[in-house]
């Protein structure tokens, strides 16, 4: 059962509420277009999450997150990670998608409707042993909002770069900008962010390879053995994939195991998906989410959109279609 949520402090949540309207009219004040959304065809988001392979990164991100006493905290008081896996991850990349391949109005409802669930978690970490015990902790801190989306953005990408291929120079430099405007419609202050890419990079790299924050404990390998222990374990969340995800120092916390045996499989299962992805048709190598936003920004623009994505829109109004818009977010307006 989840705990009753303590009454926030009435400045603190009239801070936290300001500071998510902040982010808010940041992002919108960047948008050129609402219907095309936050990013559009040319970003480097687009191009990377319309690939089916971004989500590979999914289990390591969570591992990444967990390894933060405070978030692992959230998780296990509120979350339904133990007992519903699959649909958690289903709202979790349906989250995802909204905000990436949404208008902006669908994209600004998901970041509010996280913004508000986020609201109702909060409470003290209770595990002896780790850094963070007996702290408060809350969903909205802005610690914990940098740490969880970059985490995510972060193994996405190398998950990409693993199984798909490299960005191209051009793309990096539109990556950070999708890095910004990802992190703040997630709620991160605009103003915490660091001034470039490299900073972000090395600022993730010197907490994952320095931080005592990070400490993986019960919760997190709970959480771990969870994720493991599933159907979903021989796909996308399989051990392998995702401890080659992973930097060195975090496999080590979770005790995962990493050599030349886990290597070879590794390689041999990257060759395999690139051998896959060749031969597939691109009506089914990219997710249908994005077939869904590149109808709508063509219909949008006068332009005939695929009968691929008008099938696509169809059956999302009829059926909870994986990876998909639902067909709010696919109306032409």
């Amino acid at each position: 059962m989840r705990p009753s949520p303590a009454a926030a402090p009435a400045a603190e949540l009239a801070a936290d509420h300001a500071a998510h309207a902040r982010c808010v009219a940041w992002v919108t004040a960047r948008v050129d277009d609402p219907v095309v959304g936050l990013f559009g065809p040319d970003s480097a988001a687009w191009t990377m999450i319309r690939e089916p392979a971004y989500l590979f990164g999914g289990a390591a991100a969570v591992l990444l997150q967990m390894a933060l006493p405070s978030v692992v905290a959230g998780v296990s008081a509120y979350s339904t990670f133990e007992t519903d896996l699959v649909g958690r991850i289903q709202r979790t990349s349906q989250a995802l998608y909204n905000l990436v391949f949404g208008t902006l109005d669908v994209a600004l409802g998901t970041s509010r409707r996280m913004h508000a669930i986020h609201t109702q978690v909060r409470g003290a970490v209770d595990e002896p042993g780790s850094p963070h015990h007996g702290r408060p902790y809350r969903a909205n801190d802005q610690a914990l909002l940098s740490w969880v989306s970059l985490t995510a953005s972060l193994t996405g990408r190398a998950a990409f770069e693993a199984f798909v291929r490299p960005l191209d120079p051009g793309e990096l430099a539109r990556d950070w900008e999708d890095l910004q405007r990802g992190s703040v419609v997630a709620g991160v202050d605009p103003d915490t962010l660091p001034p470039s890419r490299a900073a972000l990079l090395a600022r993730f790299d010197d907490v994952v390879e320095n931080s005592p924050d990070l400490w993986v404990g019960p919760k997190a390998r709970t959480v771990a053995r969870v994720l493991f222990s599933t159907p979903l374990s021989r796909g996308v969340f399989d051990p392998i994939t995702t401890t080659a995800l992973l930097p060195p120092r975090l496999r080590a916390l979770y005790d995962l195991p990493w050599g030349p045996s886990e290597q070879r499989t590794y390689d041999r299962r990257r060759r395999a998906f690139a051998a896959l992805r060749r031969v597939a048709p691109p009506a089914v190598r990219y997710v249908p989410a994005w077939h869904q936003a590149m109808r709508r920004v063509a219909l949008h623009r006068g332009e005939a959109g695929s009968r691929w994505a008008q099938l696509l829109d169809l059956a999302s109004a009829r059926v909870v279609l994986p990876a998909s818009l639902r067909p709010a977010a696919t109306a032409r307006r």
